[in-house]
């Protein structure tokens, strides 16, 4: 008799089986079901009303499509990463009014991102990353005021990037790379300024506590990297405004293989948490800024396949790094590159002119080292023949 059951977890069981309705309808006083990778398969399950919490991640053979849910649910936590679900993902996702968490990463999921997201207001997590997606990210995503952590990453997205997006004032990660976004990067980045750096230790919890109705339900492996901006591997152009440098919580930031021209701005040098920067396979020119290299946190930075010049910041941090996080800037030169030509011009030497150096180097040094030698060896003879010390008579006896 388990219709007092209220949480069952059978994950990493073989179950090698459609997922049993009994299950889901019968068990009246269950709220939580967790069935990670437990080789189902057959279509997604009707749910329960009760039901608060649904984990069917890791179950590749899982297909068909997610269903119309009714406005009848006390959804909170629905994952289903690793399946095969695919279809658009249905309007009636909106009636999941109590949802705080939507992860459906690496599915097949095709067509628009529907506006009805929107209406999700106690909406936290949503994880759409890695599904054929197209089209533009809604406006209404203008209302998910408590959203913290945003991942369209790897889709077929489009048009410019939501300016709504960047006054969610909660956001603290924003993954949209890999996609087809165009246009400039949004001067309202600013609005991201008020974001708080949680805490000093890992990126990376293992869990999530959500309360829904009184009850705590704690729910694992949930990423919740703090203040980090990936917008790689997109279309957008024009210059990396000066005012990213208001955003002074980050700690990751990622504008790689866009194409991002203009100098890197000097105010980047305000983001004194920041771990990781990667502005590689842009359109960036000028010097890197030197300020930059006050930067105390910072462990790998990319600048390479840019048109930048000058001096590397003379760093540790800049001059710890691998020279492929420099590399294809013509006139960039200094540690971890090539050395830089002696007087104003910055470029750096070609081989055959550090041999050249090298070379002169040697004889300066043998010159300056030939008159003092011969000077010396002079002062000894003189001093051996004339004066003969008391130990070199001994010598010769």
């Amino acid at each position: 008799n388990l219709t007092n059951l209220r949480q069952l977890d059978l994950s990493h069981v073989n179950l090698s089986s459609e997922i049993p309705q009994v299950m889901m309808s019968n068990l009246t006083s269950l709220r939580s079901i967790r069935l990670h990778d437990c080789n189902l398969f057959g279509k997604f399950p009707r749910l329960s009303p009760t039901i608060r919490s649904i984990d069917l991640s890791v179950n590749p053979h899982l297909e068909s499509s997610l269903p119309e849910f009714d406005a009848n649910n006390s959804l909170v936590y629905l994952d289903v990463t690793d399946t095969s679900l695919s279809g658009s993902i249905p309007d009636s996702v909106s009636n999941l009014k109590h949802l705080k968490v939507l992860t459906c990463f690496n599915c097949k999921f095709t067509g628009k991102i529907p506006f009805s997201i929107g209406n999700l207001s106690h909406l936290n997590i949503l994880d759409l990353g890695y599904n054929n997606l197209a089209g533009e990210v809604p406006s209404s995503f203008q209302n998910l005021n408590r959203m913290t952590d945003l991942f369209l990453v790897n889709n077929k997205l489009s048009g410019k990037i939501p300016t709504a997006l960047f006054n969610l004032t909660k956001l603290s990660v924003l993954k949209l790379a890999s996609n087809q976004f165009t246009g400039t990067l949004p001067l309202n980045i600013t609005s991201l300024s008020n974001l708080n750096y949680i805490g000093q230790g890992p990126y990376y919890h293992d869990s999530i506590v959500l309360m829904n109705k009184g009850i705590e339900m704690e729910y694992t492996m949930i990423l919740t990297i703090f203040t980090a901006i990936d917008l790689s591997g997109n279309r957008i152009q024009g210059n990396i405004p000066e005012s990213i440098g208001q955003v002074k919580a980050v700690i990751v930031l990622n504008l790689s293989s866009n194409g991002f021209v203009g100098n890197i701005p000097s105010s980047l040098a305000n983001l004194n948490q920041i771990e990781s920067l990667d502005l590689s396979h842009n359109k960036l020119s000028g010097h890197i800024p030197p300020d930059l290299g006050q930067w105390t946190s910072l462990s790998t930075i990319r600048v390479s396949h840019n048109k930048l010049v000058g001096v590397i910041p003379t760093s540790t941090q800049f001059q710890t790094q691998n020279a492929s996080g420099f590399e294809d800037n013509v006139g960039l030169c200094g540690p971890p590159l090539d050395q830089c030509r002696v007087g104003n011009d910055d470029s750096p030497l070609t081989q055959q002119e550090e041999d050249d150096k090298e070379e002169v180097l040697s004889w300066n040094a043998a010159a300056i080292g030939y008159a003092p030698g011969i000077v010396l060896g002079l002062s000894i003879g003189h001093f051996m023949l004339f004066y003969k010390p008391h130990w070199f008579f001994k010598l010769r006896s």
